[in-house]
């Protein structure tokens, strides 16, 4: 039996707007801790991870682990609907096994 998820019961328009709004989230996220880390420690001339650098990595990561949960919840779907498919595939073929020859022992 299928399972309902939460993009299920909801438009998919709600979904990626909801999306985009959290990948905001993490990009404003990322310039704030930015401007922190700037503010407490100066930069010096060596370093290479700016502000925008920070913000950066910061949506990415949040795609990348959204993506994979998006994956992975994808392959538990097909994973139940093989499971289901191969039972119910065996117990067609254990009937069929029983009905394939009704008359064996019928002597003429």
């Amino acid at each position: 039996m299928l399972s309902i998820s939460l993009s299920d019961s909801n438009p998919i328009c709600g979904i990626y707007l909801l999306t985009f709004l959290v990948t905001l989230l993490a990009l404003g996220l990322g310039y704030l801790y930015g401007v922190f880390r700037q503010k407490r420690y100066p930069p010096e001339i060596d370093k290479t991870l700016n502000l925008m650098t920070g913000a950066t990595l910061a949506c990415l990561i949040f795609l990348l682990a959204f993506m994979m949960s998006m994956a992975i919840s994808y392959f538990r779907m097909v994973d139940k609907l093989l499971e289901t498919f191969i039972r119910k595939l065996l117990e067609a073929q254990e009937v069929s096994d029983r009905w394939s020859s009704p008359f064996v022992n019928i002597s003429w």
